[in-house]
């Protein structure tokens, strides 16, 4: 998805900039190099050498922002079971979340839709059992309205720990995508608007970054106790990206008096 956007970017750098800044007798381009960090959503772009005089630049940030409203629900489904043995807890667990997968499929859930999270063995002292053993489902449901049907069949089916649920944009490249066109096009308009206060004139693109804060941690709780259905409520989805361009300029002869 990160390479993507790279490609987006950097396609979209070259139309804008060629509608918005490059001369008529001039038009150069630059093979971009591009460091992604796998541990963010920031991208950076080089498109010029490093060894250009930093000091004749210009630098815009622009913002674009994007609500939408989720299309997809992802249900966190846990199954626990307690014995002397592991392996009897262990099964015994297997055998419920089976039951849960089971459950589901008679109501459409297609088995794609359905993945293992996680699963825990946690020792406990007691007198009937010496372990426990959860195991964690994750659901993913593009009718989210019948988010409280699938609760309510987990439940019949064995499902013991508290559930989540999370709404979320299964999309997510294509909104980037979309989000990351605005800012860059505001970063864009914002640069025109200072080089021509400055009296300088836009050259070359230097150096691009941008980063997508994507904001869809929006987890619903439901305990063991919450009452099935239950009215969940939706919230819009607000992802935003932050665009700086770094622009190559050149100062402008002073306009001649004509009086």
């Amino acid at each position: 998805m990160k390479r993507t956007l790279v490609l987006l970017l950097t396609a979209l750098i070259m139309i804008l900039f060629t509608a918005c800044v490059a001369s008529d007798n001039e038009t150069a381009y630059y093979v971009p190099q591009s460091s992604v960090n796998p541990n963010d959503h920031t991208v950076t772009i080089q498109a010029k050498s490093a060894d250009i005089d930093m000091r004749n630049t210009l630098v815009a940030e622009g913002v674009g922002e994007l609500s939408i409203m989720p299309d997809v629900a992802y249900i966190k489904i846990g199954a626990s079971a307690t014995s002397k043995s592991e392996s009897e807890a262990e099964k015994e667990t297997k055998n419920i979340i089976d039951q849960i997968k089971s459950e589901l499929g008679m109501i459409g859930i297609k088995a794609e839709d359905i993945r293992f999270l996680e699963q825990n063995i946690i020792p406990v002292k007691g007198e009937e059992a010496d372990y426990e053993v959860r195991n964690y489902i994750e659901i993913r449901l593009k009718n989210i309205a019948r988010t409280g049907d699938v609760l309510e069949r987990s439940r019949e089916a064995g499902a013991n720990l508290d559930a989540q649920v999370r709404y979320d944009i299964e999309d997510k490249e294509e909104t980037e995508s979309r989000v990351l066109a605005l800012a860059l096009g505001n970063a864009v308009s914002k640069a025109k608007i200072m080089a021509e206060a400055a009296g300088v004139e836009l050259l070359d693109v230097m150096l691009v970054s941008q980063e997508i804060i994507d904001r869809t941690e929006d987890v619903l709780a439901v305990s063991e106790e919450t009452e099935i259905p239950v009215i969940f409520a939706m919230k819009e989805i607000s992802v935003l990206a932050k665009v700086r361009i770094t622009y190559e300029i050149k100062t402008l002869p002073p306009v001649a008096d004509e009086s």
